[in-house]
C-alpha cells in the first residue's frame, strides 16, 4: 500500500504541470497499475479525475488574468487545446474562451446562484 507520505511526496515534488500517471509512479517508485490501483483505493478518484480537479480552478484563474486558451491548455498541462476546452466546458459548463472574456463577471454571477441556493436550502 502506498503511504500517504508518498502520495503527497508525489504531488508536490514536481511541478503541476509535468504531472502524468507514470510520473507520479515514478516518485513513490511503484508501477503505474500499482500506483492508479492504490490511488484509487485510497481516494476514491483515478489519478487523471483528481488532476482534472486540481488543474481547472488554476486555469479558470490564468483564464480571468487575460492568458489565451492555448497558453492556459498548455500551463496546466494539456498537450491539445481541444482536449483542454472540452475538459474545461465539462468541469464549469462555460467555455474557457467565456472565462477569457468575462472570467470575474462570470465566477461573480455563478457564486450568487450559489448562494441563492444554500439560502433556499436553509429556508
Amino acid at each position: 500500500m502506498i503511504k500517504p507520505v508518498l502520495l503527497i511526496k508525489a504531488y508536490f515534488s514536481k511541478s503541476l504541470y509535468c504531472w502524468d500517471l507514470a510520473g507520479l509512479a515514478r516518485e513513490c517508485p511503484i508501477s503505474r497499475t500499482r500506483f492508479s490501483n492504490q490511488f484509487r483505493h485510497l481516494s476514491g478518484w483515478t489519478v487523471m479525475q483528481y488532476l482534472t480537479w486540481w488543474r481547472m480552478p488554476l486555469a479558470w484563474a490564468e483564464l480571468a488574468k487575460g492568458l489565451s486558451v492555448y497558453a492556459t491548455a498548455e500551463k496546466v498541462g494539456y498537450l491539445s487545446e481541444t482536449a483542454f476546452s472540452r475538459a474545461f466546458k465539462k468541469a464549469f459548463g462555460v467555455s474557457a474562451g467565456q472565462v477569457k472574456r468575462n472570467g470575474d463577471l462570470i465566477r461573480k454571477e455563478r457564486e450568487k446562484i450559489k448562494a441563492a441556493n444554500l439560502l433556499e436550502l436553509a429556508a
